[in-house]
């Protein structure tokens, strides 16, 4: 109709150039068209060429857009190909805690939102997630990038309880920080092992790494992450009744938190000492009472 056509105007995404951004071009044209209330976008899906990831990449390009295309204050329809609706629904889970506003797919009259039970992090979405990631791994450019990702599966792993799967993916970023000689993050990659070394009940290897990790944090002088890794060696400690090595670990560690001035890691430690000692307490008295 044609009061439909004098709201709506057409913006064609095969005029766009890379020299500028996503966002700076939709607003060229709003601006050149601002009585208009309704914003038509076509071809999309061709400004994936000029990205390394292609199609996916434009998908997080859209999803990272949502505020600013809401704050337009204009209805806006993307014409796109039905598979490259399929990406974004695919992958938009991966960016949802990013932005505030959310898409609503319109297929053949159907209108689909994502509600904010689907966004949990179920085992369904955690799937979608590691295949994105391993996705991700086949176009990394350089070793840290590499590094970063591999560590992102890692702990998408751990969080659907495969945790076999995860050391091994942990051991593989051990590889590579070993050929990046960074020190930093080879400590905290052996005590993301050593948690996971804790929560399979092998004890011995956990504190073996937790060690290794406390002597690095020392060697370069990041006193709050050995504190931290006081408190870890000093919970294993404590579980198997070493009542008094565990405390001098964690009065180790709060000493540091309150050189620092952590209240935080502060509070978490004295809750430690606090829970140790009444625990020490009570099983005095009951020995008491079992010897009269």
């Amino acid at each position: 109709p044609l009061d439909i056509q004098s709201k709506a105007v057409a913006i064609d995404m095969k005029e766009f150039s890379p020299d500028i951004s996503f966002t700076h071009f939709i607003t060229q044209k709003v601006k050149e068209n601002d009585t208009r209330s309704i914003i038509v976008i076509k071809h999309l899906n061709h400004i994936s060429k000029y990205y390394p990831s292609k199609e996916v990449d434009v998908a997080r390009v859209l999803n990272f857009s949502r505020e600013f295309l809401s704050d337009l204050q204009k209805i806006i329809i993307f014409i796109l190909p039905e598979h490259f609706v399929n990406i974004l629904i695919k992958y938009a889970k991966d960016f949802y805690d990013f932005v505030v506003t959310t898409y609503a797919f319109n297929t053949y009259g159907d209108i689909r939102i994502e509600s904010d039970e689907e966004l949990k992090p179920n085992t369904a979405y955690l799937d979608n997630r590691r295949e994105f990631k391993q996705y991700l791994l086949t176009h990394c450019k350089t070793q840290k990038e590499r590094l970063k990702i591999i560590g992102d599966i890692a702990s998408i792993e751990f969080l659907k309880g495969n945790l076999q799967g995860a050391i091994r993916q942990y051991s593989e970023k051990l590889i590579i920080i070993e050929a990046l000689g960074d020190q930093r993050e080879r400590a905290v990659t052996l005590g993301d092992i050593a948690r996971i070394k804790v929560s399979q009940g092998e004890v011995d290897e956990a504190l073996r790494h937790y060690q290794e990790a406390l002597n690095i944090f020392e060697e370069l002088g990041d006193q709050r992450s050995r504190a931290v890794c006081l408190r870890n060696i000093a919970r294993i400690r404590l579980g198997r009744g070493e009542i008094d090595k565990a405390l001098l670990l964690h009065q180790d560690g709060l000493n540091v938190f309150n050189e620092l001035g952590y209240q935080r890691e502060k509070a978490i430690t004295l809750g430690d000492i606090a829970r140790i000692k009444n625990e020490a307490k009570w099983m005095k008295r009951s020995d008491c009472i079992r010897r009269l």
